[in-house]
């Protein structure tokens, strides 16, 4: 759609990748071949700019709506339903589906969201300063029936136990500004904008991580194909590929200059796709 600010992509259940549309107030579907098909959001007024995307286990995509606080969730043939949250000036961020089938999302004013398939939400506050939770996943394995986020504000990596208990698991350096997070081959990995880096928890540890240099402001990450993790390198115009090791395998530049790659996902095709913001276009 015109106007378009693509923010973050996902793989649907319908075999086709799904794209917020931010500006634009739109979601688009998007075949294997290119083809897309965007479905402007029945908004009402202060409400706009979906930012994040994630399937759900009932079969919709799940997105967040950075203005006017409210989840949305659009089915595959493009129907859309909205979720009020508790205070119209929350503004959510990421979103994912949680090991215990109902979609978490984090708030920048320093919270956790749960929300069912049935629509009941739950805040949970984040018990530190300077909070401003960016993203989330599920953890490492099934058995730690929780959720990994970051914190870009507070410079930290939390873990949410799904009855809303929070840990402040690793504090980061200073100005490390922890981005995007993924769960890559059962470890948790971060990217770090701020002092371009990647992280990686350790299992079995509290507070532990390894780290990574990465230059080109690493915003986001995501798990691929043969081993590998793909980063979204925001400054050098770029996706770049490790392996799940951490070490650096390529470097792939986009061809529409200043692009500004964004969130990522591998697609049933196997290959991975990367939302554009500055030039409204996934590549």
């Amino acid at each position: 759609a015109a106007g378009s600010t693509p923010r973050d992509v996902a793989e649907g259940p319908d075999g086709n990748m799904w794209v917020t549309g931010g500006a634009s107030n739109t979601i688009a579907k998007v075949s294997m071949t290119g083809g897309v098909t965007a479905y402007a959001l029945p908004l009402p007024a202060n409400v706009s700019n979906p930012w994040s995307i994630a399937a759900g286990p009932d079969g919709n995509m799940w997105f967040t709506l950075r203005s006017g606080g409210k989840i949305g969730r659009i089915t595959t043939s493009g129907a859309v339903s909205l979720i009020d949250l508790p205070d119209a000036t929350m503004q959510p961020q990421d979103i994912t589906a949680g090991p215990d089938n109902n979609m978490w999302f984090t708030e920048l004013g320093g919270r956790i969201g749960r929300v069912t398939m049935a629509g009941a939400v739950t805040m949970f506050t984040v018990p530190w300063a300077n909070s401003r939770p960016h993203s989330i996943v599920s953890g490492a394995s099934p058995q730690t029936q929780g959720l990994n986020f970051t914190d870009a504000g507070a410079d930290r990596v939390g873990f949410i136990v799904i009855d809303g208990t929070i840990y402040g698991d690793i504090q980061l350096t200073a100005g490390s500004q922890p981005a995007g997070i993924a769960n890559i081959d059962g470890s948790i990995w971060f990217a770090m904008m701020g002092s371009n880096k990647l992280g990686k928890t350790l299992p079995g540890t509290s507070g532990s991580f390894l780290e990574t240099a990465v230059t080109g402001g690493p915003t986001d990450i995501a798990s691929g194909v043969g081993n590998t993790m793909w980063i979204s390198l925001s400054a050098r115009n770029s996706v770049a590929k490790y392996s799940v090791q951490g070490a650096p395998l390529a470097e792939y530049p986009l061809t529409s200059p200043n692009s500004l790659p964004a969130g990522l996902a591998e697609g049933p095709d196997t290959n991975i796709w990367v939302a554009q913001t500055n030039a409204g276009k996934v590549a």
